[in-house]
């Protein structure tokens, strides 16, 4: 965790999506405009009370179509001028990781769909 940070907050150093295999894991790239105070990664804050995932902007797109191509059934709709996105629930979605602090931290599609 960030000392002397008002939320519980740490590094994203990447994400893994169906498992952590090197073909599945990505990391973040450099993207302009934007900085971070540790190079190629996201600021993150660990909310224990909320239910949700919010994933940066910059990333969100690319991340759900990533999640989507694994998942070639499922009919899917994107509003971007709401940020959400539309899908049948009954489909077997992978589950995705998130490597903070050099560990692999694993949320289940049943917990995210």
């Amino acid at each position: 965790m960030i000392e002397e940070d008002f939320f519980w907050s740490t590094f994203c150093e990447g994400v893994a999506i169906g498992d952590t295999s090197d073909a599945n894991s990505y990391a973040w790239g450099k993207l302009e405009g934007y900085s971070t105070w540790k190079a190629y990664t996201f600021y993150s804050i660990i909310d224990t009370g909320s239910s949700a995932l919010v994933i940066s902007q910059a990333y969100f797109e690319s991340l759900i179509t990533e999640i989507m191509n694994r998942v070639p059934d499922a009919k899917w709709q994107y509003i971007e001028d709401y940020g959400v996105i539309y899908t049948e629930c009954e489909h077997e979605y992978p589950d995705l990781f998130f490597l903070i602090d050099g560990r692999w931290v694993a949320v289940a599609a049943k917990d995210y769909v």
